[in-house]
């Protein structure tokens, strides 16, 4: 009995150990190392002596790339908590992607409103160039509606039309930018699994295959 205390003892201390060094990110490539140095050495007799000087090895600047990729990776473990936080918000407010889809094509023509009769100096992303129309494909400008105000639309029967919900360019990526969730093919969300859940989640499943077969042991002795 006791045998088997000390092992799950062991062994539970390893899978801490194991998901303390996944949360550190592993071993560090980087760490300080000593080096010989390359300078040519001194020869007691001076007939061995050379007249031009051997030429050093540059060492490699390791220590400054090890920095660059951990603060990279810490920006992006930033950024895709805060996009898991966005989407798990649009998941609990819309509920199915199709909601979020209409509330995000809304949003989409509501920015196509301007007050000036100028074009912006950059074209949004979600105007389209061309739309397709009974059939038709027509080149998507910027004018006056008739209706009053100015954005991009299309020409239909000699009147400037406004662009619809449909005509609207949409993807996933810019839904997810704008805060509209991250969804897949069945309209379900997708929520972000950073690694050190993922490991925690292990770590977990094999204390309690230990703590099962601890007490299996036990009720057999």
């Amino acid at each position: 009995m006791r045998k088997v205390l000390v092992s799950l003892c062991l062994i539970l201390a390893m899978a801490f150990g194991f998901e303390a060094f996944a949360k550190r990110g592993g071993f560090s490539s980087g760490g300080s190392r000593s080096y010989k140095s390359s300078s040519p050495r001194r020869s007691s007799s001076p007939s061995r002596r050379s007249s031009t000087p051997r030429r050093a090895r540059p060492s490699k600047p390791r220590t400054p790339k090890v920095k660059h990729t951990r603060s990279k990776v810490k920006a992006n473990s930033k950024m895709d908590k805060k996009m898991a936080k966005k989407d798990k918000a649009a998941a609990n407010k819309y509920g199915t992607k199709k909601k979020a889809s209409q509330a995000y094509k809304k949003d989409l023509v509501n920015k196509n409103k301007y007050n000036s009769p100028t074009a912006p100096s950059k074209r949004p992303e979600h105007i389209p160039q061309n739309v397709t129309i009974n059939n038709q494909v027509t080149k998507v400008s910027y004018g006056g509606f008739a209706g009053g105000g100015y954005g991009y639309g299309y020409y239909h029967n000699g009147i400037f039309m406004a662009l619809a919900m449909d005509h609207m360019l949409m993807d996933a990526t810019r839904m997810r930018m704008a805060g509209y969730g991250h969804w897949d093919a069945h309209g379900h969300p997708i929520y972000y699994q950073s690694s050190a859940g993922i490991v925690a989640g292990v770590v977990i499943g094999i204390i309690i295959v230990i703590i099962i077969v601890g007490v299996a042991v036990t009720i057999k002795d």
